[in-house]
């Protein structure tokens, strides 16, 4: 059966941190992605075998993709900036780079991370993948109620591939969520209005490469 491995990067909430502090903030913005990854867990598809792979490891990461062979990878958390770029995972692990990314280089990588469709991307474009990410940073609400309005923005492409849809029509559909999200958050309060802000940058960062016709093919066929 083909797999789709869906990963991300969670951290324990630490009483030390000051709320508000970069060390709080990163934390916190990879547990809101692990809290989107997670509902999108349960949407999965039962023609594909589903790998789990939540806080892995670099070497259970590499172990898993040999093993599995994704059709496609559900990446939800921090991206690094640089001439390679890559994929962190629990504990700011590079789990996924330009060294590694030979084990997904004809598949789909559907990327909520910072800068996961810069030049990490191309490289993984130019071996073969279809790439949905950001080409700079990925902006995520840190609060309550934005957290729970921004899911399903953050979330409706990748819904579309798990649909058998293209991963273009997966973008198209992430920029109209992100669209109608920024309008209803204009007309509200000032906490929103910035909010708002924050998503139209994420339209903009938004970024697909490689072929856009691709397709999870066992939804297709």
């Amino acid at each position: 059966m083909p797999a789709i491995v869906l990963t991300y990067g969670e951290y324990e909430e630490s009483a030390q941190q000051k709320s508000g502090s970069e060390a709080w903030k990163h934390r916190k913005v990879a547990n809101v992605l692990a809290g989107y990854a997670k509902a999108l867990l349960g949407r999965m598809p039962e023609s594909y075998t589903i790998w789990d792979l939540g806080n892995a490891s670099r070497s259970t990461f590499e172990e898993a993709l040999a093993e599995s062979s994704p059709e496609a990878l559900f990446f939800f958390g921090h991206g690094i900036e640089g001439p390679d770029g890559g994929l962190q995972g629990k504990d700011s692990t590079l789990i996924l780079d330009s060294a590694n990314l030979g084990l997904l280089k004809e598949a789909i990588l559907y990327t909520a991370a910072c800068w996961s469709a810069a030049e990490f991307g191309r490289i993984a474009a130019d071996l073969g993948a279809a790439v949905l990410g950001y080409r700079e940073q990925l902006w995520v609400p840190l609060r309550e109620p934005f957290i729970s309005r921004m899911r399903p923005a953050v979330l409706s492409g990748a819904l579309v591939l798990l649909e058998g849809r293209s991963i273009s029509q997966a973008f198209t559909t992430t920029v109209e969520e992100y669209n109608a999200l920024a309008q209803a958050l204009f007309v509200e309060g000032t906490a929103a209005k910035v909010m708002a802000t924050f998503v139209m940058m994420n339209v903009k960062s938004l970024t697909l490469l490689g072929n856009g016709q691709r397709t999870l093919t066992r939804l297709t066929s």
